[in-house]
């Protein structure tokens, strides 16, 4: 029977310490006496208490309630307290419930088999109240404890499976121990799954190299092969110092649109060519190329002869037809196979036109005197024109190799004056500008 201390530490509702939630308790015994003291025990709690008389009428009540707690007898015939313990825990619907052992056999061999079978707790009798109600208080706290954590748990995990961004964890050699399902499918994993692999076979090789803790943006394949940009977040793991989280965001599209975005702002939309801009950052680069070399440069400036007089006879829509011509002209000389690193087309404003070219003067009049031939082998007819029955450019040269005294502009300056003698000399022909 339990025994009832005497005092005002008997006054149960007075306790010290939290109180746990109402909790399905489960209270086992042969005696029915006994049931009834730890229910009026427990009653006064909220909790809701269950009964049984015998370890079967015990595993049966297991199976269709979701218990929070089972206290349980151990002397009780046909099933004894330790062959109910051991069908509890080998059942799914109850193994996870922790079970105290309320018995009098207190022999050390009765207490650490209850213990190997899966209890969380023993209470001796007769049982000393503050005692029983604190062990039962604590294992109904633990359980409540661990019920929240498998909720956030569950919360977090459903966050991170429903994430837009993809997620992986990482150990310290960047092997992938999870991946969430956005990550599975940005990188097109299907069933060829991310966990195992390493996260530098993710990464373009130059990405490899540049991968760092922190925000960066990076170029990534996909299982596939194919190619993505990729804004990818290192960072340790919170608490856990052999993990990083990296968060992987796909940036593909806003790259598209930002190289859309640019080459808006660096081509020339009716041809396709350079722009005024490109074109001064691209000779500013190959000045200081050329520079760092001690090589020359050469620059052709070319403008399309009487082209007023064309838009003016043939229309604006041939006019445009005109310049795209010559566009792809220009286009085609400078993609030459033997086209030098740096070599660039471009349209710098109007009918004019301009190719830089590394390399020295000779070459660049063998360059200019191509296009030149190339453009009459077009024989696109310009009926207003004074120097021929066909299209025709003047074509100004200029070859530096840049030093310290002098600078890109005396370059751009000299060719100009070129294009210029050019036209006043009859047009349709090149012009070498004098350099030192």
């Amino acid at each position: 029977m339990i025994q009832q201390p005497l005092g005002p530490e008997a006054d149960l509702f007075d306790l010290p310490g939290p109180r746990p939630q109402p909790s399905a308790l489960l209270i086992v015994d042969d005696t029915p006496a006994n049931i009834g003291v730890l229910r009026t025990l427990l009653k006064p709690r909220g909790h809701q208490i269950y009964a049984a008389t015998s370890g079967q009428a015990a595993l049966e009540i297991a199976e269709r309630v979701p218990l929070d707690l089972i206290l349980l007898d151990v002397c009780m015939p046909e099933m004894d307290g330790f062959e109910t313990c051991r069908r509890l825990k080998a059942s799914p619907h109850s193994r996870a419930v922790p079970v105290i052992f309320v018995s009098a056999r207190t022999d050390s061999c009765d207490v650490v088999e209850g213990f190997s079978l899966g209890a969380a707790d023993y209470i001796h009798k007769p049982v000393r109240v503050e005692e029983a109600l604190a062990r039962i208080d604590s294992q109904l706290q633990l359980r409540h404890h661990l019920r929240v954590q498998r909720e956030q748990a569950e919360r977090m995990q459903a966050i991170v499976n429903h994430m837009a961004e993809g997620l992986l964890l990482v150990d310290p050699a960047l092997c992938i121990r999870k991946a969430n399902p956005a990550a599975e499918r940005l990188f097109g994993a299907g069933p060829m799954p991310l966990c195992g692999r390493s996260l530098r076979e993710l990464l373009a090789a130059e990405s490899v190299e540049r991968l760092r803790t922190g925000r960066q943006e990076l170029c990534a394949l996909t299982l596939q092969g194919e190619p993505l940009h990729i804004e990818l977040t290192l960072s340790p793991l919170p608490g856990q110092a052999e993990l990083q989280i990296a968060l992987l965001h796909d940036i593909s599209q806003y790259k598209h649109s930002e190289q859309v975005l640019r080459r808006l702002a660096e081509i020339d939309e009716l041809t396709q060519l350079a722009n005024r801009r490109q074109f001064d950052r691209g000779l500013a680069q190959a000045w200081r190329t050329a520079a760092e070399a001690g090589q020359p440069l050469s620059l052709l400036l070319l403008d399309v002869d009487h082209f007023k007089q064309y838009n003016d006879r043939l229309g604006h829509r041939a006019g445009d037809e005109c310049l795209q011509a010559l566009g792809q002209l220009l286009q085609a000389l400078a993609q030459r196979p033997e086209a030098p690193p740096g070599c660039l087309a471009a349209r710098y404003g109007g009918e004019e036109f301009a190719l830089i070219l590394p390399g020295d003067a000779e070459q660049a009049q063998a360059w200019a005197e191509s296009l030149r031939a190339d453009l009459l082998a077009r024989q696109l007819s310009h009926p207003a024109s004074s120097a021929g029955p066909w299209v025709t450019v003047s074509i100004g040269s200029a070859t530096l190799v840049p030093k310290p005294q002098n600078s890109q502009s005396e370059l751009f300056q000299a060719a100009d004056a070129a294009m210029y003698r050019a036209k006043a000399e009859g047009r349709n022909r090149l012009v070498q500008a004098e350099t030192d």
